[in-house]
């Protein structure tokens, strides 16, 4: 069944991955390879703080230490995207390059973090997670968890701080000449940005029970294509609770176009190729929809001239 209640709830995690993607790539208009090194770490963070020996060890707290692990890799992300703003703010390297500087020094960290294992399992007795066996309940949390941040992400960027970073992302010149830290803005952004896409991660992990180290690859790929899916539900428009409500629409075709390819081509060589064609195709047809959009405005007006 490709429509099934697991397929919603990794659609899900994965919309939280693009809320974090959205507010680097499309509100603050920077292009964060952090994204991969953030995902990864808050993965490896959840996965050792849920395993059974962290049980063992801390037996009265073996209750909330699923909770207590999200809130640790969402606060790893942030600590990823930190170092990342502060080598782009502070240092003034370019942003591209400072995501990469970030993403390949936590490929060691990472590593360190899960004591070089290449993979850790935390079905049956060897860990405890944060959802029930029953699928329909884990799709349900996992809705009911994007939509909360989903709806405070929309509170937050109508607050002051939440005005300013946005308004360093439109245009930060203005936004300078306005009294903004635009330093700062960007600091707060990308923690922010990060620490959501940890928290994915950390949710991915504890729904599948699993973790391995490649895990955090094309992270990136999956993140920007929720996005662009979303734009093209929008029709173009970016009002920014339409756009988060967006976001978890277009993780869900997009989970759904990859559980599709999954039954069509079983050798698992390929499945990176295909993530990659898939994002062709969105960007393509997103091109496409744009320039049609932009022929029928530029014919509308040349008939009211004609008028």
């Amino acid at each position: 069944m490709i429509i099934g209640p697991d397929t919603i709830s990794i659609a899900m995690s994965f919309a939280i991955l693009g809320f974090g993607v959205f507010i680097s790539f499309k509100i603050l208009s920077i292009t964060d390879l952090t994204v991969e090194a953030s995902y990864g770490f808050g993965s490896a963070i959840c996965a050792m703080m849920c395993r059974k020996v962290m049980v063992d060890k801390f037996g009265s707290m073996a209750p909330i230490l699923p909770y207590l692990s999200l809130i640790c890799a969402f606060l790893g992300g942030c600590f990823a995207g930190l170092i990342t703003s502060i080598l782009h703010t502070k240092f003034k390297i370019n942003s591209v390059l400072s995501g990469i500087l970030t993403l390949t020094a936590f490929y060691s960290i990472n590593l360190i973090v899960i004591k070089g294992n290449a993979s850790i399992g935390l079905a049956g007795d060897k860990g405890i997670v944060l959802f029930p066996n029953n699928d329909y309940l884990k799709m349900l949390i996992m809705i009911l968890i994007t939509i909360f941040i989903g709806v405070c992400l929309a509170l937050f960027f109508k607050t002051k701080l939440g005005l300013s970073i946005r308004a360093c992302g439109d245009n930060e010149q203005m936004a300078k000449s306005q009294g903004i830290s635009t330093d700062l803005m960007k600091i707060i952004g990308l923690v922010l940005s990060n620490g959501l896409v940890a928290l994915s991660g950390a949710l991915f992990i504890e729904l599948q029970k699993s973790y391995s180290t490649n895990i955090e690859k094309g992270m990136m790929v999956v993140g920007v294509a929720t996005i662009i899916i979303g734009e093209i539900l929008t029709l173009g428009k970016h009002n920014i609770e339409l756009m988060l409500t967006a976001i978890i629409g277009g993780s869900i075709i997009y989970r759904i176009i990859y559980a599709i390819a999954l039954k069509v081509v079983t050798n698992t060589i390929y499945l990176n190729m295909i993530s990659a064609l898939l994002i062709i195709l969105i960007l393509v047809s997103s091109i496409v929809i744009d320039k049609a959009k932009e022929k029928k405005r530029l014919n509308k007006v040349i008939k009211e001239m004609e008028v």
